[in-house]
């Protein structure tokens, strides 16, 4: 009897064991599968409402985004990712279309951007710090013929439903650092006439339209 008793007793025990288990597998199970789809929101970025306004000296204009996201979670922005078609670069600012033409293909030319090979630039977020309700600092990486640099620059952001728009400040840029030497104060040879700044200014708006949750 007492054998039978403490075979008894270990089997209660045994079964208890397994169910404690079971009871924390699943609980952690629980937990791992979680879903935060409802605290992250992605927007994705209109073509046709994307823009890059440029400026190079006294000469000035604008290239589209081919596409785009931004992708935040509990409301603060932890993705963006934004690709430029540089090779339907444009001018804005002269008048006379042969003057306007031959300039456009200077800059898409292989000694500024050289399109033909690198007919897009891209951008990706490292990180945002929000700076007020509407203002963030943003840090990323700006990709022009292959070559990565970090930017920094503050930007605005307002919502209406599900809709975005952002608009940034004035980004500066020397163009040396993407291997960009062409007709350089620095780095040049040429004629002063021909000597163009090393600085280029950017300027970001964009809109986009929240991803809807499946």
């Amino acid at each position: 009897m007492k054998v039978f008793g403490s075979s008894y007793s270990f089997s209660i025990v045994l079964v208890v064991g397994i169910a404690a288990l079971l009871v924390l597998h699943s609980f952690a199970a629980g937990i791992a599968t979680v879903d935060h789809s409802e605290q992250q929101d992605e927007y994705i970025v209109e073509s046709k409402q994307g823009r890059v306004f440029w400026r190079a000296d006294a000469h000035r204009g604008v290239i589209p985004l081919c596409e785009g996201k931004l992708v935040f979670f509990e409301k603060k922005l932890v993705d963006a990712r934004f690709r430029v078609c540089m090779d339907s670069l444009r001018n804005t600012d002269i008048d006379y279309e042969l003057m306007r033409v031959v300039f456009e293909n200077t800059m898409k030319s292989k000694e500024i951007f050289h399109t033909s090979r690198f007919p897009f630039s891209n951008f990706t977020l490292c990180c945002a710090e929000q700076l007020g309700n509407d203002s963030l600092l943003i840090a990323g990486d700006l990709e022009i013929k292959e070559i990565n640099n970090c930017i920094r620059f503050k930007t605005y952001l307002s919502r209406s439903g599900d809709s975005l728009i952002i608009n940034s400040d004035t980004i500066y840029i020397d163009r040396t650092n993407w291997g960009i030497f062409a007709m350089s104060k620095t780095y040049g040879a040429g004629e002063e006439s021909y000597i163009v700044s090393d600085t280029i200014q950017f300027q970001i708006r964009l809109s986009g339209i929240r991803s809807k949750k499946e």
